[in-house]
């Protein structure tokens, strides 16, 4: 039978009213308890001919039960509270509870996360989306999923996500690899708390970013060894902030020989602005000239994802030379200007502070010149750790060391489809499917486009 309103083949009739009279049945056993019996509702549950007495519903709700003798109308009214209930309760549309396992309603083996479990793909990527992106806590979604009629808790929860999790581990670890790949990364860390039930302590999210990757690891430390956890066997140009462990690595020999550390010019001028209180006559022509360069990076255009490999290699050209016009003049004037005003300011003053940072990074400072595709800063970096910054904010971190890891995969995956712009959850859904259909697959947001 066709549904007269959209014109959509219907599906058996026993098979569409289970749902619904499921679902409407839980919402009234709710209502019956808080005293707000059927407030809202049009229409309770329909059932067949002559099954009204022997209804499980009790007294005061037989009589807002309707039967339906016709099938006909049957079919037609089927059709109408569908939409109804889609539309008068819109989180439980989001939160796609038609793939969750209601009473009675099984998960079809395809959208199935784990053996025998009630709840879908959708749910727990819906879930994941939700906590990593959104930054919703857990108890925060339990609540919102109360009010939208579906009764849960937040270690279940957990479990739908960190099991996700398992089946998009492949994923995540090609994306670590992916990253490293590039000529130029942007890395930078920012803390990240672990709450044990005896203390809380401080734990580091490191990131790795790329044009089109950005990846996550949370170390308990924020040393050498981390970092060299982080940049593996990666031997090109490392963009960072100026923290010294960057550096320590070449020196050591923890890394790569061919490892280049590049330094953040975004970074000098927050010195020099955090001086302009006591230093203005100093500080402002500093800010300038830093301008000056960033102006100067403006008038090149961007190479994005969509370039093309000659214009790619034009544009390369271009900033080059560029550069070596109006950048390199510029630089010598800095640096010029710099030593001048040294010996006039005190070391351990604002000014003093922000030149000897400056001079002590420059090596750092003037890789660009020399490389075009390395930028002027590490805002790439620091843009891709505010979700985890937010996120951090809104539920506090992590209780266990697998909650850390979990959260970095879903981070980089979620940070990932963002750069890459692919809807992040429909990312989820897609590799997770290919995962458990056959484990082990590999999905990058670039199968998704």
């Amino acid at each position: 039978m066709i549904c007269r309103e959209t014109g959509e083949a219907l599906a058996p009739i026993s098979e569409r009213l289970g749902l619904i009279e499921s679902t409407l049945a839980r919402w009234l056993r709710q209502r019956e308890k808080k005293n707000e019996v059927l407030r809202g509702f049009r229409s309770v549950a329909i059932v067949p001919s002559g099954e009204i007495q022997r209804s499980t519903y009790g007294p005061q709700l037989r009589s807002k039960v309707t039967e339906i003798r016709d099938q006909k109308t049957l079919q037609e009214v089927a059709c109408h509270l569908e939409k109804t209930v889609i539309r008068q309760h819109k989180e439980i549309a989001k939160l796609r509870l038609d793939n969750a396992r209601l009473r009675g309603q099984n998960v079809s083996p395809e959208t199935e996360l784990m053996r025998g479990g009630r709840y879908s793909i959708d749910f727990a990527a819906h879930v994941a989306e939700r906590k990593y992106l959104d930054h919703l806590p857990l108890e925060r979604q339990v609540r919102a999923m109360e009010r939208a009629g579906l009764v849960i808790d937040s270690q279940t929860l957990w479990d739908q996500i960190e099991k996700l999790a398992q089946h998009l581990q492949p994923t995540y670890e090609a994306l670590l690899k992916a990253a490293l790949k590039a000529g130029v990364i942007y890395a930078d860390e920012t803390r990240w708390q672990m709450m044990t039930k005896n203390k809380s302590c401080r734990w580091w999210t490191w990131c790795v970013v790329s044009d089109e990757i950005a990846t996550y690891r949370i170390f308990s430390n924020r040393s050498q060894d981390a970092a060299a956890r982080m940049l593996g066997e990666f031997g090109r140009v490392a963009m960072t902030d100026g923290y010294a462990t960057y550096d320590a690595l070449v020196k050591n020999g923890k890394a790569n020989v061919n490892l280049t550390i590049a330094h953040c010019w975004a970074h000098v001028r927050r010195k020099f602005i955090e001086a302009e209180d006591a230093y203005p006559e100093l500080s402002q022509p500093a800010v300038e000239m830093i301008k000056d360069l960033y102006r100067i990076e403006k008038k090149i255009p961007r190479i994005t994802t969509d370039t093309t490999e000659s214009e790619r290699k034009n544009l390369t050209e271009l900033r080059h030379k560029i550069r070596q016009q109006e950048s390199r003049p510029k630089i010598d004037e800095i640096r010029k200007w710099a030593f001048e005003n040294l010996p006039n300011t005190l070391a351990q003053s604002k000014m003093g502070r922000a030149l000897n940072y400056m001079l002590k990074l420059w090596p750092g400072l003037t890789v660009f010149l020399d490389n075009p595709g390395v930028p002027l800063d590490n805002n790439a970096a620091e843009r891709a750790l505010r979700g985890v910054v937010v996120g951090r904010k809104n539920h506090y971190g992590s209780r266990s060391k697998r909650g850390t890891e979990v959260a970095a995969l879903f981070y980089t995956m979620m940070e990932t489809a963002k750069l890459s712009g692919v809807d992040a959850a429909a990312y989820l859904r897609e590799a997770a499917t290919r995962a458990i259909k056959k484990p082990g697959t590999v999905t990058l947001p670039s199968d998704l486009t």
